[in-house]
């Protein structure tokens, strides 16, 4: 039945349902023929007190000729339960029929005014006098179903104010002429939207499992893709770094051939410098002594030296200090021109270490990512598309595709009141501001009107014609602005005119910390720069633009 279908449903949601004759989660739950939901042991002792039956549901007085089956099998009436096997309940409300101990109730007449445990309910149930009499969960106060201005029974439902009443409210009080009906049409109405409600969140429950799994299987496959790519951009990185590494040792190597080149003959000379040196040292005593002419062997030492300073000193078995002379004598004249024979060295080549740093530069050129030349880095390192904020447009100005366009209309545009919003001119702010880093976006530009991109931060004005409103004219804001034939950079009211021509795209490099501003038209995928701003940024930056019969589309960096 659909009321199992909507048991099943709350037990799939995680809702367990109540059992109305114990007030607790359903034990053994027992779903009768007309779906209403007992615990198993709560509906065996309502109906224990009868062996032949019929039976009647505590919740609707639907009946039953045989005992149902109960937990998927038919059972037999059981006795009635014990204090100790009976289920607990959380009523307090006794019953009013009980003589010799008073058991909980399960159930409240409204007509009687009495309150039943499950053995006196069966009477109710059964006894056709009764059968009449609305049963309520059991209160102890059935004030609260009477009208408190009539004191009768809330028999009928006012569709209007969706609340019950009684029978004279709806002839001579304040739901005279409402649209009303009896309680138990409402209540079956009630129920019947109740059961639709239920296979709608069933419905639903199956969508947003689907969804889920959706979601799930995208999310995995986003991973996936991010996996590979950061996989691929590792590797590519790792053989720049080794490409890089291997083309540095070369460019040492030939550092280090110069400086063997260079230091090669002047290596060769200090060695040969530092042993004349060291001979010129040890050689000094010899030559003073030789040239001391006041010893008692100065005549014979010096006739000896001129007699044999032509003949082999070979020849003189008395080597001693004649020798020593002699070579003293030759060491001399090498001594007194020491550098006069040496070459002089090679000089150093500073045209190749010159040439070689201007080649350094250049390669650093072709893989610095800070030049902002660069079109393909800054749109995959740095790119983004901006969304505008429409309760900051001017009520002119119409957004379009996914509120990344704006264009100017005639006539204003159904925007509600919005204090961010510009009043006299026409421009609009981003929705998401720029607090750090760096972002670089490109703007489309169609029309032969006037306009301006550029930035600014939430302290710009936004009402009134005062120059703190417009775009450039203040301190908050730095701008392009361009019409035809004329293209200029704006900051707090002072001009650069550009000689370039008025783009149809421009690009907007924004380096929070470092600064910069930059404008760029956009090419042919190059760029060339156009104006830069160099500012020391406080305050988070808005993307902004201005359209006065044009229109101007945040693009799509990889289209």
């Amino acid at each position: 039945s659909k009321m199992a279908k909507m048991g099943a449903a709350l037990e799939r949601l995680g809702v367990q349902p109540e059992c109305p004759l114990c007030h607790r989660e359903c034990r053994q739950p027992t779903t009768l023929r007309c779906g209403h939901l007992f615990c198993q042991g709560c509906i065996q002792e309502v109906w224990s007190t009868s062996q032949t039956g019929p039976y009647y549901c505590p919740e609707c007085r639907a009946e039953y000729r045989k005992l149902p089956a109960l937990g998927g099998e038919r059972e037999q009436p059981s006795a009635p339960a014990t204090e100790a096997e009976r289920p607990s309940t959380s009523s307090t409300v006794p019953c009013n029929y009980c003589i010799t101990s008073s058991r909980p109730a399960v159930k409240t007449c409204l007509v009687c005014g009495a309150s039943m445990c499950a053995e006196h309910l069966k009477i109710h149930l059964e006894v056709a006098v009764f059968q009449g009499h609305p049963l309520v969960q059991p209160t102890a106060d059935i004030s609260l179903w009477k009208c408190v201005e009539h004191q009768e029974m809330l028999k009928i439902y006012c569709r209007e104010c969706e609340e019950c009443i009684c029978t004279m409210c709806t002839l001579v009080g304040a739901h005279k002429g409402h649209q009303c009906v009896g309680v138990g049409e409402a209540e079956q109405e009630l129920r019947g939207k109740l059961k639709e409600g239920m296979i709608k969140i069933q419905e639903n429950v199956q969508i947003v499992e689907d969804r889920l799994t959706l979601l799930q299987e995208k999310k995995l496959n986003i991973q996936l893709a991010v996996s590979q790519a950061r996989a691929h951009v590792q590797q590519q990185y790792e053989a720049m770094r080794a490409a890089l590494d291997a083309e540095e040792q070369l460019a040492l190597q030939s550092l280090s051939r110069e400086e063997s080149r260079a230091l090669g003959d002047i290596e060769a000379q200090l060695e040969q410098l530092q042993d004349t040196l060291q001979l010129t040292q040890k050689n000094m005593g010899a030559l003073e002594s030789l040239s001391d002419t006041r010893g008692t062997s100065r005549i014979r030492d010096q006739a000896f030296v001129l007699h044999v300073s032509h003949r082999n000193t070979a020849r003189y078995p008395r080597g001693g200090v004649i020798m020593i002379s002699l070579c003293a004598h030759r060491s001399m004249r090498q001594m007194c021109s020491p550098v006069e024979e040496l070459t002089p060295p090679r000089e150093l080549d500073q045209m190749r270490l010159d040439r070689l740093q201007e080649w350094t530069d250049r390669r650093l050129d072709t893989v610095s990512l800070t030049t902002g030349t660069d079109r393909d880095s800054l749109r995959v390192l740095y790119g983004t598309v901006p969304s505008l904020n429409p309760d900051t447009a001017y009520p002119k100005l119409a957004l379009a595709d996914g509120n990344r366009g704006v264009s100017y209309r005639e006539e204003p545009q159904p925007y509600p009141p919005s204090t961010a919003r510009f009043s006299n001119f026409p421009q609009v702010l981003g929705a998401e501001p720029r607090e750090g880093g760096r972002a670089y976006w490109e703007v489309e530009i169609q029309g032969a009107g006037r306009w301006k991109v550029g930035v600014c931060d939430a302290r710009i004005g936004r009402k009134g014609t005062e120059d703190a409103c417009r775009l450039g004219y203040n301190a908050h804001s730095w701008c392009l602005y361009g019409e035809q034939g004329r293209l200029e950079a704006l900051h707090n009211r002072v001009a650069f005119p550009l000689e370039a021509s008025p783009p149809q795209r421009v690009g907007v490099l924004l380096d929070f910390e470092g600064g910069l501003l930059s404008f760029y038209s956009v090419d042919e995928g190059s760029l060339l720069p156009l104006h830069s701003f160099q500012e020391k940024f406080t305050q988070p930056l808005y993307p902004a633009l201005a359209a006065s019969r044009t229109q101007l589309t945040f693009c799509s960096l990889f289209q």
